[in-house]
């Protein structure tokens, strides 16, 4: 049944297209001689399909299905584009079937004769068949067939159709596959292709000379992972070997499969992939790299109109990149965000990291405007991406506000302890304030050299001229400084209170002033023991060394005698004896 109604279709489509265009019917000849141009075409009998020259950026010759506005699922010159409109087909005097071009001034042989026919009263001829087969043929003089001397089914480009074949022909050097296009609007060979294995009865899909799909070994009629109802509507195939060829010849009751520039194989009943959600058995992908989602690579790519704001890095145009080489390059580049093509047919490809341009929708009226092709994201990994650039950000401002505190209170230590050493100069030349390194330095080594001391107008200012405030043990030492000025300018009596200046003789009260500045002296050794200050208030010793002038220390003691006891700042050793 369903060949009857193949054969209605026909009928139909025969009595549509001779009331359409009845001067094409019987155009399904190309004689010896003759020439078609890019303006003419060629039709099968039936009106099923048409030969002519077809325009995408250059000009080739194809094959394709007349009634529907379908793709060419046969090339003629796929790799060797001619760029001329006035380009023809045809066939020479000696039987040579090529394609001309004036502007290349280029010949294309798709057959050349070995020799000239010896019997003049047959003659060369193509004829397009009603199976989609374009068939060089030499025809006797009464119109039969004398040979067949080359046809378009043993040069297949990217489609099976009925009675196309997969596998090989030892004795006349053929290897039949099938081979995708480098993209929609190039019908130069791409990345993928699809044929009979040499080693094992199976089809294997290449992709760049890697299998990256096997059918299964054939058994009983069919493939081992082909076997679904699901699959052979679209998988039917006869299996045929001898000692010169092996092949699968396509043998379904209709239909059609299209090998895709990304691996898919378009039939008529359904599509069939192994970078798709719908896989097939048999799959060996190469995996994503780690920057990438496992499942990633089968999420396409999102597509937009517009310009970058800079250029990518352009691949040369010799290494032949299909859109598939083109994704693929980005995709596991994992600095890529996009990616597109030079040229209008969608060749020569162009990517771009991410932080390499930014993007600028536009529509599509804008020059410069192209497709652009963004390696899409899962939302569960663009959320991870969100959330780690804001966690990173996060810290960064965190980090970031630490240390400009830190640096800060360094910086203000660091200008209080300038303001300390402008204040307090040093006398004679030595560091005015020890850092802590020098002081551990100086305790490692037991330096004990001069005392660090400063000068009496750093003395006064630091202590808000002697204030009563800045006792000793209370942050200062005003009041022994002070006694020290008025004492050595001769005004010492003006210490006393005034409710206290007659009360006391004025040489007794000199003679303890005297006393308390001998106590005061910086170095131990200059202090008197308790024995000569008691003697000193008893008046037992009458002469009175002059005192020395008070100094604050910043540096270790001297050593002193063990002999003599003393009394220092921090404690009081004292001996006693009797009177």
């Amino acid at each position: 049944m369903p060949f009857s109604k193949r054969i209605l279709s026909f009928i139909a489509l025969t009595h549509f297209l001779h009331f359409t265009n009845p001067s094409n019917l019987n155009q399904d000849t190309l004689i010896q001689g003759h020439q078609l141009s890019t303006t003419n075409h060629l039709i099968s009998s039936s009106g099923l399909f048409t030969l002519n020259f077809f325009q995408s950026q250059n000009f080739y010759l194809g094959i394709r299905l007349l009634a529907v506005n379908s793709s060419y699922f046969w090339v003629a010159n796929r790799d060797k584009p001619i760029q001329d409109p006035a380009g023809v087909l045809t066939i020479d005097q000696y039987g040579n079937m090529k394609i001309i071009s004036h502007v290349d001034h280029s010949n294309i042989i798709l057959y050349s004769a070995e020799k000239a026919s010896s019997n003049n009263n047959s003659i060369i001829g193509a004829i397009l068949l009603d199976t989609g087969n374009f068939m060089l043929r030499e025809i006797n003089s009464d119109g039969s067939v004398k040979r067949i001397l080359w046809q378009s089914f043993d040069y297949p480009t990217n489609a099976l159709i009925p009675g196309i074949k997969l596998g090989f022909d030892k004795k006349r050097g053929l290897n039949w596959t099938i081979t995708s296009w480098r993209s929609v609007k190039s019908p130069m060979s791409g990345s993928f292709s699809l044929g009979l294995d040499p080693k094992i009865k199976q089809l294997v899909m290449w992709y760049r000379g890697k299998i990256v799909w096997s059918s299964g070994q054939w058994e009983n009629g069919s493939f081992g992972y082909l076997k679904s109802s699901s699959f052979k509507k679209d998988f039917v195939f006869e299996y045929f070997s001898d000692e010169n060829v092996t092949y699968v010849k396509y043998v379904p009751v209709y239909g059609w499969i299209l090998l895709g520039g990304s691996g898919t194989m378009y039939g008529s009943n359904g599509n069939y992939s192994c970078n798709h959600k719908y896989f097939l058995s048999g799959c060996s992908m190469p995996s994503p790299p780690k920057c990438r989602e496992h499942d990633s690579m089968y999420l396409g790519s999102l597509r937009r109109y517009g310009v970058m704001s800079r250029k990518g890095y352009k691949f040369d145009e010799r290494e032949n990149l299909s859109n598939f080489d083109c994704w693929m390059n980005c995709f596991n580049n994992c600095s890529c965000q996009a990616y597109s093509y030079v040229n209008q047919d969608e060749t020569t490809c162009e990517i771009w990291s991410m932080d390499a341009a930014n993007f600028l929708a536009t529509n599509n009226f804008t020059a410069g405007g192209r497709q652009i092709y963004f390696i899409r994201q899962k939302k569960g990994k663009a959320k991870i991406w969100i959330t780690s650039t804001i966690v990173g950000a996060l810290v960064l401002i965190i980090s970031c506000f630490t240390c400009n505190k830190l640096w800060r209170k360094h910086k203000e230590k660091a200008e209080k302890q300038k303001k300390r050493i402008n204040l307090l100069s040093e006398i004679g030349g030595n560091t005015l304030i020890s850092t802590e390194e020098e002081r551990k330095q100086r305790k490692d080594r037991r330096i004990s050299d001069a005392t660090h001391i400063f000068d009496f107008q750093t003395i006064l200012e630091a202590t808000a001229n002697f204030s009563s405030t800045n006792k000793i043990g209370e942050g200062g030492f005003g009041p022994v400084y002070k006694a020290w000025k008025l004492w050595n300018g001769g005004e010492a009596l003006k210490l006393i209170d005034t409710m206290l200046d007659r009360l006391y003789p004025a040489v007794q009260v000199l003679r303890y002033i005297h006393i308390g500045l001998l106590c005061t002296q910086d170095q131990a050794r200059d202090r008197p023991t308790m024995l000569e200050v008691v003697s000193f208030l008893s008046n037992e010793v009458a002469y009175l060394p002059p005192p020395k002038q008070p100094k604050y220390t910043i540096e270790a003691i001297e050593e002193i005698e063990q002999h003599k006891s003393c009394s220092i700042n921090e404690t009081t050793n004292s001996l006693t004896s009797g009177r």
